[in-house]
């Protein structure tokens, strides 16, 4: 077995060797709202202002290498082991902080052509592997994207917002009160949020969000 960065040898299944793993861009100082990365643990500006529809972001990276090395191999070129390597991260941070744990996990859907195109929901492999780890449901048909928008990786902040509006509708009742949205990267929150939205309208008491890397805006 080798080191999915720099090809080092290592314990079979462990995916990084520890060299690696020591550079991870941890998000250790961050908005204890949307993890949005600061000088100190705070909450931003932004939130204070105008407070997101969800509740929490859990982001435990910056993205930055390597992770968005392994992201981008995830979303692009159909490295899919790795979204259990990302994905037992994600959950080493989760069971460090003892958060509250929501009920069931809802990953940010694609729309279907793009869904057709890639093959994958690269938000369904990250929260798969977590809801297995942590014994709680997954709901990964519960969400739809009802219109192809664009990357918002492409557009400006304001556009982004425009983007998303309206993008979402939900194919069955969510029974539960508190939820989390699983997705790869988070930038400006607009996408997780316009979900977080339609939930909350429809009954959720609480909506959080997963993800592996937070940006910056």
């Amino acid at each position: 077995m080798h080191c999915v960065l720099c090809d080092a040898p290592i314990p079979s299944m462990s995916f990084l060797c520890q060299a690696c793993s020591d550079v991870l861009p941890a998000n250790t100082n961050a908005c204890r709202t949307c993890a949005l990365p600061l000088p100190v643990n705070t909450i931003c500006g932004t939130c204070l202002q105008h407070p997101p529809p969800f509740g929490l972001c859990l982001a435990p990276y910056h993205y930055a290498f390597p992770i968005d090395v392994l992201i981008k191999a995830i979303k692009f070129s159909q490295r899919l082991a790795y979204a259990e390597l990302v994905a037992r991260l994600m959950y080493q941070q989760i069971a460090r902080l003892q958060t509250d744990l929501p009920e069931c996990l809802i990953p940010i859907p694609l729309h279907w052509k793009r869904l057709f195109n890639r093959g994958y929901n690269q938000a369904v492999e990250l929260a798969k592997p977590l809801a297995e780890c942590l014994g709680i449901p997954l709901l990964h048909h519960a969400a739809v994207r009802t219109r192809k928008t664009h990357p918002q990786a492409s557009l400006a902040a304001k556009a982004r917002r425009r983007n998303v509006r309206l993008a979402f509708q939900l194919n069955q009742p969510v029974r539960y009160q508190h939820v989390a949205l699983v997705d790869d990267v988070m930038t400006t929150g607009y996408t997780a949020g316009e979900l977080a939205v339609l939930l909350r309208s429809e009954g959720v008491g609480r909506v959080d969000v997963w993800v592996a890397a937070r940006a910056h805006r």
